[in-house]
């Protein structure tokens, strides 16, 4: 008899703490740092919602990271955040790089609030990728869509807190933190006797040669 233990195996490549717990304030055109980017990662961050404190004229970006330009191209728009240009909801990008955001969050003024994006694969179809939106650990949007249209492997990201483009405000009376990106692997299904796959766990750990690889089992 032949099972399938999991339909897939995922590994953290490794976690990269950009902004750690003490709050910074976004600054115009401030580059925090460079990643390498993965076809499936998660970021998240804290923010503190700063309501009524801009006036309602634009929009002002508190976070962007990005391959290299505002909106359009793959990779604009990787995880990004601004302030709404008519009311205090926080517009969180579509990753996608459409103009159009994936969510919007009517933040709590004088509260943080963790705002986490997971990229993963989807298991229907390899040739899409599942986006999933968290706002304080509940799921506020999910959505299925080319995997080719999202930032692939090994490419340039540069960190924004943050970038106005030329043309938004900057949110500098809101506070950031606790930014976290892990990029991540994925296997294919493993097949196989119980006794099989514990052997592949251990081929597996055996020859993995990296601390900072961990199994996730």
């Amino acid at each position: 008899m032949e099972f399938i233990f999991k339909t897939y195996l995922k590994f953290i490549i490794y976690i990269s703490a950009l902004v750690g717990s003490s709050p910074i304030a976004p600054a115009a055109d401030t580059l925090i740092g460079h990643i390498r980017s993965a076809s499936y990662y998660s970021f998240e961050v804290s923010i503190l919602c700063a309501s009524d404190t801009l006036p309602f004229d634009n929009y002002y970006s508190i976070l962007h990271v990005t391959s290299g330009n505002n909106k359009g191209d793959i990779g604009s728009r990787v995880f990004a955040f601004w302030r709404m240009n008519k009311n205090n909801k926080i517009f969180i990008a579509n990753p996608w790089s459409l103009k159009n955001d994936i969510a919007q969050h009517s933040c709590r003024a004088n509260t943080y609030s963790n705002y986490k994006l997971v990229v993963s694969p989807d298991e229907d179809d390899s040739s899409n990728s599942i986006v999933e939106v968290m706002v304080n650990g509940d799921t506020v949007a999910l959505y299925r869509g080319d995997k080719s249209q999202l930032i692939g492997d090994g490419f340039e990201l540069q960190v924004w807190a943050t970038n106005t483009w030329s043309k938004y405000g900057t949110a500098s009376t809101y506070l950031i933190k606790d930014l976290i990106y892990t990029p991540t692997k994925y296997e294919n299904k493993v097949k196989g006797s119980p006794t099989d796959f514990d052997s592949f766990l251990y081929r597996l750990n055996d020859c993995s040669g990296s601390s900072d690889l961990n199994f996730i089992r």
